[in-house]
């Protein structure tokens, strides 16, 4: 008994009641732990109810404080205005939707049209997926509009688009929008799909700058590299597994890595070149600040916040049609650890310059 005594500190009653105490203090930190060590990127529920009032209500009161933290922000940046014109206007809805890539697009994509196709009473609508058929809806820019140049995107009439309809959008963590779209670009399908859009660029840059390979190896390299990549963009069913030639840094991986896919961003953002749409600052791709949007969502909140979407844009009859067309792209949402191993790959530098990319972003939409 007092070895025991000597080992845990003290006589009995005195463990009982340091036990007691260490047991309320934990019963305390918990849930305090549990609220800090949260992920701000919170997976997509794939269980959405679009018909209980009080999560409509819940939603109604996200969106009212997100707008008008977002006007609040802009004020504070002199409203910035980056002259990108990414809006859809869909005459049955009466609505306007801007796209934002990874932040759950194409289940509007395809809502929209479905409503459409009904409206027109167009059949094989499999085939009006497509984005060549989405661009019918694209609202011109001020400055292609009657020959002249308009007032700022605010003003719809000088864009094709009705004075009284709905623009609303989207938006996604931008951290799970780039870990999403790169997961979905490491396939040979995929890279050679988006082989002339980045995969190519992104890989040069890191594996064959002038210093490192003598121009003439790396035109050969090179196009034997695109020679084997190519063809994949033409048959979906190919056989994927075949190897790639030995001995060629282009190809070995044949795709682009995380890191250096992310080194490509930072590049062309110091470079000043246009952002692909798919990591693009949803703040820049939306022109948040001009373009006045009435109602923003979050992807991570869609279960709450698509009930009282839907009913403000009066389609709330056709919420099965919207749940029917959820998660039909089969992207997964990514979770915190996940994204947490790819930015583990990225230097503390590398990190940083991401993050300068997103910062805009974080702040206007509320993401840590």
């Amino acid at each position: 008994s007092s070895g025991i005594n000597a080992e845990y500190g003290g006589p009995p009653c005195l463990r009982v009641f340091a036990a007691f105490s260490a047991l309320l203090t934990l019963c305390y930190l918990i849930p305090l732990l549990e609220k800090r060590t949260s992920s701000p990127i919170q997976v997509q529920s794939t269980n959405t109810t679009l018909s209980t009032t009080n999560i409509s209500n819940t939603g109604q009161l996200a969106i009212e404080e997100r707008m008008k933290h977002i006007r609040a922000v802009c004020h504070k940046h002199g409203n910035p205005n980056y002259n990108t014109y990414n809006l859809y206007y869909f005459p049955a809805a009466k609505i306007t939707w801007a796209p934002v890539f990874k932040a759950g697009s194409t289940t509007w994509k395809r809502f929209f049209i479905d409503l459409e196709v009904a409206a027109n009473h167009t059949t094989n609508a499999e085939n009006l997926y497509l984005l060549d058929y989405l661009e019918k809806f694209r609202i011109r820019s001020p400055s292609v509009v009657h020959g002249r140049k308009g007032p700022h995107s605010r003003a719809r009439q000088f864009r094709t688009e009705p004075e009284g309809s709905i623009r609303f959008t989207t938006v996604r963590h931008p951290l799970a929008r780039l870990v999403s779209h790169y997961r979905n670009s490491v396939s040979l399908r995929q890279v050679s799909l988006q082989w002339d859009d980045w995969v190519r660029d992104a890989i040069i840059e890191s594996r064959g700058p002038p210093e490192i390979m003598p121009a003439k190896e790396k035109q050969r390299l090179l196009a034997e590299a695109e020679a084997f990549i190519r063809p994949y963009a033409a048959d979906i069913h190919r056989d994927q597994e075949i190897p790639p030639p030995e001995g060629n840094p282009f190809l070995n991986p044949p795709y682009a890595t995380f890191p250096e896919m992310v080194a490509f961003i930072a590049l062309k953002k110091e470079r000043g070149k246009g952002a692909n749409g798919h990591w693009a600052p949803a703040s820049w791709w939306l022109d948040i600040c001009q373009n006045d949007f009435d109602y923003v969502i979050k992807l991570e909140e869609v279960a709450i916040e698509t009930p009282y979407l839907l009913s403000k844009l009066n389609l709330a009859e056709h919420s099965e049609l919207y749940k029917s067309r959820t998660n039909e792209s089969g992207d997964k949402s990514a979770t915190r650890r996940e994204i947490d191993q790819y930015l583990r790959q990225l230097t503390f530098e590398e990190q940083v310059k991401l993050n300068e990319i997103y910062n805009l972003d974080y702040e206007i939409f509320g993401y840590e």
